[in-house]
């Protein structure tokens, strides 16, 4: 995964997000799902939990996410995404305060 990013040729960004699932409470078959209240049928669904602590920081999530906006704030004019612009600006000078 973290190679993937590497390349010359390879993704921007890459992320990996495992989850684990509890058991399932059974509930509705898929086959019935459709005739049922879509809270009946979430009422029922294992809950899951994002494991990012099985992951290496340079892949999580947030890294990935600051990447794309990174990569989207670099490929368009400043006139746009100006409040994003802003809020990353104003970010940073909190940090060197």
């Amino acid at each position: 995964m973290q190679k993937l990013s590497r390349e010359d040729d390879a993704y921007g960004a890459t992320c990996l997000l495992p989850m684990e699932y509890s058991e399932y409470e059974g509930g509705a078959d898929h086959d019935d799902a459709g005739d049922q209240p879509v809270e009946a049928v979430l009422e029922h669904l294992p809950a899951v939990t994002v494991r990012e602590d099985l992951v290496p920081e340079n892949v999580r999530t947030s890294v990935f996410l600051g990447r794309m906006i990174q990569q989207v704030l670099s490929a368009t004019p400043v006139t746009h995404h100006v409040t994003v612009r802003e809020r990353i600006k104003s970010a940073s000078r909190k940090e060197k305060s």
